[in-house]
């Protein structure tokens, strides 16, 4: 009987399948992740737009004239008829409301912050508002 051996490059390759296994396995992993997040903001978008009529026009009051400043001041936003020059326009920038929000509570550059002036009921519909209209969306 002869003895079969293996060559010493099939252990090589062994070690390289198992290699490209474990590679592909991380591949997929990933992939499988970027889906599940892609597929939370759909539904994200879909809570900011479910806003009722009149949350909406609390909101709106907000951004116009309740909170202080108001945002219309300083930003474009005509869903609101906001036509402020003085900070960026919210219908180009079309945030979402996790952006809105964090602006609020942290007043980037020199927007104030509002964590003092609108409870956080006031800053969430403001969020929600914003994201389902900038841009031309419709609430």
């Amino acid at each position: 009987m002869s003895e079969r051996r293996l060559a010493p490059d099939s252990r090589v390759s062994a070690n390289g399948a198992l290699f490209i296994s474990v590679v592909c396995g991380l591949a997929l992993a990933a992939g499988l992740l970027q889906v599940q997040l892609q597929a939370q903001e759909p539904a994200e978008q879909d809570a900011e737009a479910a806003l009722s009529e009149e949350e909406m026009d609390v909101a709106r009051q907000l951004i116009t004239s309740d909170a202080g400043p108001a945002c219309a001041v300083c930003h474009q936003l005509a869903a609101a008829e906001a036509t402020g020059t003085l900070g960026p326009s919210l219908d180009q920038l079309k945030p979402d409301a996790q952006t809105v929000r964090a602006a609020l509570l942290e007043g980037p550059g020199v927007m104030p912050e509002y964590g003092d002036k609108l409870t956080m009921e006031q800053m969430e519909l403001i969020s929600a508002y914003v994201a389902a209209v900038a841009g031309g969306g419709q609430p």
